[in-house]
């Protein structure tokens, strides 16, 4: 389902003004970081290990489209969204919800990019980019046990609102 909503998210985006985009972006991350940072985490660090409840599938299926449609539609991994959905609507415990997020974000980035093309990849970057996230996932999957539920959450969405501050700041009041 999400790979789905990737191919019609993707498809979506070429028939879009960039500046909605870009703004659409801008909002769904300040939601995603205002649920995140409101939320109070419920489960405490052995907490994470328990079973969830049986979900609700219809919302899980919403989710599922959901998430691939916003990961096709703005080109990202969709980890913004996939975190904060699997933890609020889903009560995924914050450790747990990031480690799912990492395998639907690898099948919906997949599909996405393969929908978008790959004529206007800039092969530099991306190996660049792929070795600084490849370093930034060991360090934090070696820190992650450490940190508390609770202040991973906070973190994320405080991450959150930085990235948003700095799209906003480097987008000139030109573009729109």
């Amino acid at each position: 389902l999400g790979s789905a909503g990737a191919i019609a998210g993707s498809r979506l985006a070429f028939a879009v003004d960039d500046r909605v985009q870009l703004a659409g972006f801008v909002v769904l991350l300040a939601l995603a970081a205002y649920g995140m940072l409101r939320r109070r985490s419920e489960s405490a660090p052995e907490d994470d290990d328990q079973p969830l409840p049986d979900p609700n599938w219809a919302v899980v299926v919403l989710l599922a489209s959901g998430v691939g449609l916003v990961t096709g539609f703005f080109g990202v991994g969709g980890g913004f969204i996939a975190v904060p959905a699997l933890v609020l609507a889903l009560h995924m415990p914050m450790r747990r919800a990031s480690a799912t997020a990492l395998v639907v974000i690898l099948v919906n980035v997949t599909v996405a990019f393969l929908a978008h093309g790959t004529e206007h990849v800039d092969g530099g970057l991306t190996a660049i980019v792929a070795v600084g996230t490849a370093v930034g996932a060991v360090l934090g999957a070696l820190l992650q046990p450490r940190i508390p539920s609770a202040a991973l959450q906070r973190t994320f969405g405080v991450l959150l609102l930085v990235l948003v501050a700095l799209i906003v700041r480097g987008v000139s009041f030109e573009f729109w």
